[in-house]
């Protein structure tokens, strides 16, 4: 992006709904504060400022970041998984000294209605 920020978006297609939920579940373990961290980032916690708002009805979206003080190189990490039937998605957002969160957060709304 132009401000220096670098988004990755990611998906990864299971042959069931079941198989994704399994992943999510097993795999990553959402539920927790902490997170599944991408592995730039050296922690990442739920994003409190996160709301579904725009978000269809049939996905589910777990959003996290990074708190200060980040990595040694200062990158920010910010990171949300979208949950749309056999599908799973990754949207990452990258920069140094943080990541603006309102970006974020559209980016994430517009890749989940896309999958929803």
């Amino acid at each position: 992006m132009p401000d220096g920020t670098e988004a990755r978006v990611h998906l990864l297609r299971f042959p069931s709904s079941g198989l994704t939920d399994l992943y999510r579940d097993e795999g990553l373990d959402f539920g927790s504060t902490t997170g599944a961290s991408p592995a730039h980032a050296k922690e990442t916690s739920i994003d409190e400022q996160w709301t579904s708002r725009g978000v269809p009805d049939t996905t589910s979206v777990y959003a996290y970041e990074e708190p200060a003080p980040y990595g040694d190189d200062g990158v920010q990490t910010r990171v949300a998984y979208i949950v749309a039937g056999d599908t799973l998605g990754m949207v990452v957002h990258e920069k140094k000294d943080g990541a603006a969160r309102v970006p974020f957060h559209q980016t994430v709304i517009l890749q989940t209605q896309l999958l929803g």
